[in-house]
């Protein structure tokens, strides 16, 4: 079996490896900071990345020059001059878009506490000096 190793805080896909069974794998990876899921033999590091625990493609580049952001969800052209905190802030927007749904009136208080504290940081991830520098929070 195949599987991609990944840096949980990003999704960034940093290596794979060939083994019998996932629990071989546990040994040889930090598991705070490092997930693995098995895969096909057609993934790859620079063309895929895990989002909310799935390999997916990557978004198409804008262009050659741009490069995957993957702690910003985000193509970035190097070459640029524009605000970095706006693209801080473009994918802020869309982590806490994505889980408005945990703060909906039907939802159990459980599952909304679990979630206010995230949300939270993300609201405060501008508070952070550097913005190429961040501690995006983890989802819950």
């Amino acid at each position: 079996m195949k599987f991609a190793i990944y840096q949980r805080n990003s999704g960034q896909i940093i290596s794979t490896a060939q083994c019998q069974t996932i629990e071989q794998l546990d040994s040889q990876i930090d598991p705070a900071l490092h997930g693995a899921l098995e895969i096909d033999n057609d993934v790859f590091g620079r063309s895929h990345h895990v989002v909310q625990g799935a390999v997916v493609l990557l978004p198409q580049a804008p262009s050659a020059t741009h490069e995957f952001d993957h702690a910003l969800q985000v193509w970035v052209d190097p070459n640029s001059s524009l605000d970095p905190w706006l693209a801080v802030r473009f994918q802020r927007d869309r982590l806490l878009s994505n889980c408005d749904w945990t703060q909906l009136p039907d939802v159990p208080m459980a599952t909304k506490e679990a979630w206010i504290n995230y949300r939270q940081a993300l609201r405060d991830i501008t508070d952070q000096a550097d913005p190429l520098q961040l501690d995006w929070p983890v989802f819950p």
